[in-house]
């Protein structure tokens, strides 16, 4: 049984208890019970129905899943006959409920002369009437006579002018037929009697009618509510499905710049350890130019030196004056040996001259020629050695001039290599920090829009697998208030 319905009918039999007693007294029926004066019989036949409506009422309730009176009546709201009946029996209980509290039972069973003008108290006022002659009544009463119990669960199951008409046919029908003598008592009695049944029925029907219009307007709020709750529940759909749809990008985005990221890290990784080899064959081979350089260097400063000594040497030879200051030339020494030849062809001529006056010493002179001879033809011929040493040593001076120049430019061009290559190695560093400030704004966007979700959703601390869990609990709960709805809808259109 579900206890949060009946405890919603207890509040409202409480709270329509001052309703009714206000009714009660406009009506001028505050002295008596909203149901009339009843007998046992009475008692307990309503009693026996009541039993059973009631029962009725707990099997529909427990084949429903409703919490309260609001969803009970939101439910059954478009059955117009099944929500008339449910809610008449409900009626019914809360006014049996507010007689038995407000009088007690022990005042049904009491007998009262005062007139009612309630189809109940006419009822009992014509039974007291009746008392002398019971059993003719009986005798003319119709087997489908209804008792006021009866006539009240009727009254409470159909609308006004249904209660009218059967409170109209009850007088009728459980009218006795009078005597001659208190005929016009009768008359007069019954005229009254449907004057005011008139009007409580009138009073009655527009408070009915009031509160149809009032029941009206509460499902119309209701429906304006469902359609907002229906409104609600897509734009969170379309929320989370936008929320996904971003979060699976942003996965792939940060997936893709991830490896992004490793393959160039890996690349200039690779490039990094190419140019530092290259870098360190690139110095071997300025080392090993420098060292064939100094090398070519102290050649070439032994070969002057060997032809310094040469030149000294012819000097001494040839008689030059040697100094500590000056600078020995090849020139000079071929101009000193001009110089000589000159002097020795003067000589000659000086000893042609004289060779008739010293015939004396011819044989100094032929020796003399000879000695000049061989000595000329050494000096000829060392000449002509030094002369084609001097041009080897100029030709080897000129190649070695020609490989230092283009060992200079392999050089040059070397250190604007390597001027270059550093160049791009600072280029390739500075990309490698740009790359890592990217990945750095990239992973503190990542956190401030998984603290934007968490904010959103409402998570205190921003892990990706509590928003998960978040996201597919709202999901699921989105696509159980979906499925109510859709429940509801159904069951509004059966």
């Amino acid at each position: 049984m579900n206890v949060f319905f009946w405890k919603s009918i207890e509040n409202e039999v409480g709270n329509v208890l001052p309703h009714i007693k206000n009714t009660l007294e406009l009506e001028g029926l505050a002295g008596n019970a909203a149901l009339g004066k009843l007998d046992l019989e009475d008692i307990k036949s309503m009693e026996q129905q009541m039993r059973f409506r009631v029962e009725r009422i707990r099997r529909i309730v427990d084949s429903d899943a409703t919490k309260s009176l609001e969803d009970f009546y939101g439910n059954y709201a478009g059955q117009p006959d099944l929500f008339k009946f449910i809610a008449g029996d409900i009626r019914v209980l809360q006014t049996l409920a507010a007689a038995v509290k407000r009088n007690g039972l022990q005042k049904y069973l009491a007998v009262t002369t005062t007139p009612c003008p309630t189809p109940m108290s006419t009822q009992a006022h014509r039974r007291r009437q009746q008392q002398p002659t019971e059993r003719r009544a009986e005798s003319v009463q119709p087997p489908h006579t209804t008792t006021g119990a009866q006539q009240q669960l009727t009254s409470s199951l159909c609308g006004p002018s249904d209660r009218l008409d059967q409170s109209s046919s009850s007088l009728w029908l459980n009218r006795p037929d009078p005597s001659c003598n208190d005929h016009l008592a009768h008359s007069i009695d019954l005229a009254t009697t449907l004057r005011s049944e008139l009007a409580a029925s009138t009073y009655k029907r527009d408070r009915l009618m009031a509160e149809l219009s009032d029941a009206k307007s509460n499902l119309c709020a209701k429906e304006n509510e469902c359609e907002a709750l229906r409104a609600q529940s897509a734009r969170q759909t379309s929320l989370i499905s936008s929320l996904q749809q971003r979060l699976a990008a942003s996965e792939t985005r940060e997936k893709t710049l991830h490896s992004r990221s490793e393959s160039v890290v890996g690349t200039l990784n690779r490039d990094k350890k190419h140019l530092e080899d290259k870098i360190k064959e690139l110095c071997a081979k300025a080392r090993r130019l420098e060292c064939d350089l100094a090398a070519e260097e102290g050649h070439r400063d032994q070969a002057r030196a060997h032809l310094q000594d040469l030149v000294r040497r012819l000097c001494l030879i040839l008689g030059i004056d040697v100094c500590d200051g000056t600078h020995l030339t090849p020139e000079c020494v071929l101009n000193k040996a001009g110089e000589t030849v000159a002097e020795l062809q003067r000589l000659r001529a000086k000893l042609a001259g004289t060779c008739e006056h010293l015939n004396s010493t011819e044989a100094e002179l032929i020796t003399t020629k000879t000695a000049a001879s061989a000595d000329k033809t050494r000096l000829q011929t060392q000449i002509e050695g030094l002369q084609s040493l001097a041009q080897g040593l100029e030709t080897r001076c000129r190649q070695a001039e020609r490989d230092l120049q283009a060992t200079r430019d392999r050089l040059a061009e070397s250190e604007v290599n390597g001027d270059k290559l550093r160049e791009e190695l600072r280029g390739f560093e500075s990309r490698c920090c740009r790359l890592q400030n990217s990945c750095d704004r990239l992973q503190t966007e990542r956190l401030q829009f998984l603290r934007t979700i968490a904010t959103i959703i409402g998570i205190n601390e921003p892990c990706e697998n509590n928003i998960r869990d978040k996201v597919r609990e709202i999901t699921n709960h989105n696509q159980s208030l979906h499925d109510v709805s859709t429940k509801t809808n159904t069951s509004i259109l059966s």
